[in-house]
């Protein structure tokens, strides 16, 4: 998954143990491609990572 979001695999070990990176919303948006994610679940990724996106969408 790290090589197809284009990232180190010790970065993305991070952001699935919810360390505290501050991942990009682009970045983000590279993992819910890689992913196959719907809108919704693209949207759930984003404000969990970022929470103060929660509300905004």
């Amino acid at each position: 998954m790290a090589e197809a979001v284009g990232v180190s695999r010790g970065w993305y070990a991070m952001l699935e143990r919810g360390e505290p990176i501050q991942p990009s919303i682009a970045m983000l948006n590279r993992v819910a491609q890689a992913l196959n994610a719907t809108r919704d679940e693209r949207v759930t990724l984003l404000q969990l990572a970022i929470p103060e996106l929660q509300g905004l969408f």
